[in-house]
């Protein structure tokens, strides 16, 4: 059985040379690339697989969704559904009496924009099966599911209405997850910023990049998680850096899972 999914890419240029890697590791992933920011990813079940049962359509939003995240994760990029998540007003217009009902919606072009579009490359599809492969195992999908909601707000607006703020809150989130409770193994942080950025450097991540990360807990201090000055706005760009951060602490993170698991096998 084959079920696609489309996706689109606000971050990169996209071409088959991209998911080239897919057929040479005969991956049951296949991408058909419909134009350099649109492709469809593919998941092919046979009928003898574990996955060929009543529950296929739940075991596909979980498989598409963590590949998903784990191509927005490695590439460091935006790629979100291309269909499901653009919300507009309705209104009616007229009384039906004196004039025709008419239905209206307002829609308005919030295509957000990266300085520079990349090109995907196949190391970044690699690195995502890799992370694949680690976030897989996940029982409750906790940490796909807030970082997905991120992308989705990420991408999404209503008319005039951005979505910008949520997302950084959902990024922050999975940042401050996996530093209490994946990393330190504790329940409450005493020091947050302090411990945040000495986890990012047990991970390995460069000095310079550590200490920029106070502006994004500055920025969730006074914004994010709490509203006792004057709201201002969250940008596009300012949720992007939240998701930078989220996306190295995840790579990192995972990363080490999957190795340590690939040794574990190559010993046994």
């Amino acid at each position: 059985m084959k079920t696609s999914l489309r996706i689109k890419s606000e971050s990169h240029k996209i071409g088959n040379e991209s998911f080239a890697i897919l057929e040479r590791l005969g991956s049951n992933f296949k991408v058909e690339v419909i134009n350099d920011h649109t492709f469809h990813l593919i998941w092919n079940v046979s009928e003898d697989s574990e996955f060929f049962n009543e529950n296929h359509d739940h075991h596909c939003s979980i498989v598409f969704n963590t590949m998903l995240a784990a191509i927005n994760i490695t590439s460091l990029g935006l790629f979100s559904w291309h269909d499901g998540t653009e919300i507009g007003p309705i209104y009616v217009r007229g009384d039906s009496v004196n004039e025709p009902s008419k239905i209206i919606t307002l829609s308005a072009n919030h295509q957000q924009e990266y300085e520079k579009l990349r090109e995907l490359t196949e190391n970044d599809i690699h690195d995502a099966l890799i992370l694949f492969g680690a976030l897989s195992p996940e029982k409750e999908h906790i940490i796909v599911v807030e970082y997905l909601k991120g992308i989705m707000h990420l991408s999404m607006s209503y008319y005039d209405i951005n979505f910008h703020r949520e997302a950084f809150g959902n990024f922050y989130r999975v940042i401050e997850h996996i530093v209490t409770n994946r990393i330190l193994g504790k329940r409450k942080l005493k020091n947050e910023l302090v411990e945040i950025q000495q986890a990012f450097r047990d991970l390995g991540a460069d000095e310079t990049l550590i200490s920029e990360f106070k502006n994004v807990y500055v920025k969730r201090s006074s914004q994010i998680m709490h509203a006792q000055i004057k709201p201002e706005p969250v940008s596009f760009d300012e949720a992007v850096i939240a998701k930078t951060f989220c996306d190295l602490l995840l790579h990192k993170f995972y990363r080490k899972i999957a190795e340590k698991w690939r040794k574990e096998k190559s010993d046994a």
